[in-house]
């Protein structure tokens, strides 16, 4: 399967790059045609001054003009085509990576709770801090960005819930491992403690704690 892919892929970029060279070349063409042509005569002007010729004059101003417009038509058929393609191309890409997507973030496989993230990002992505247009968001097809943009939205949001440390200016609370409040001499050592911070004093809450 993989390698009749490839030759499906090889065969499909041959065709493009044909197909390019098809444009390129009418794109040319089609700038001769249009400097080759003259202006327009007045007809009235050359039945009087060659009536022998007029019909003569008109086919061939005719012919320029039809080999003008069909060299107009075709490019304009081949450019359709291409833009046909790209948006093919472009659903089918579109298609991949949302089961890519799916698989990443099983739980978007739910149509409501992915509609809601899919806000949330959105709404993250622009914020001025992040800075995403909302061109770039139409045009993000790849499900790993789309997958870092959400992780990147919950911890900020986290980051916006955590509580911020408040600080006091009474005593220090006794770590880990320290004697019950009820040791009122090792409270009392603690507090000078913190109140000088002095090596004497943190010996003798020492002396305390081994007590």
């Amino acid at each position: 399967m993989s390698q009749e892919r490839k030759a499906l892929e090889q065969h499909n970029e041959a065709v493009r790059q044909e197909r390019q060279t098809y444009a390129t070349m009418l794109v040319a063409l089609r700038d001769q045609l249009q400097a080759m042509q003259p202006q327009e005569p007045n007809w009235d002007d050359v039945w009087k001054s060659d009536p022998v010729g007029y019909a003569r004059q008109r086919d061939e101003w005719r012919e320029k003009q039809d080999k003008l417009a069909a060299s107009n038509y075709e490019l304009q058929r081949l450019q359709t085509l291409q833009q046909q393609e790209q948006a093919k191309n472009l659903a089918e890409l579109v298609t991949k990576n949302r089961a890519r997507m799916l698989d990443m973030q099983p739980a978007w496989k739910d149509h409501k709770r992915w509609e809601a993230d899919r806000q949330r990002i959105i709404d993250y992505a622009q914020k001025p801090e992040v800075g995403y247009s909302a061109e770039e968001i139409s045009q993000a097809y790849d499900p790993r960005a789309i997958i870092l943009l959400d992780k990147a939205r919950r911890f900020d949001e986290l980051m916006a819930q955590k509580p911020k440390p408040v600080t006091t200016n009474g005593p220090r609370v006794a770590s880990a491992g320290a004697a019950p409040r009820g040791n009122n001499a090792l409270n009392a050592a603690q507090q000078r403690l913190a109140k000088s911070g002095s090596v004497h004093d943190a010996a003798k809450v020492f002396e305390q704690l081994l007590k």
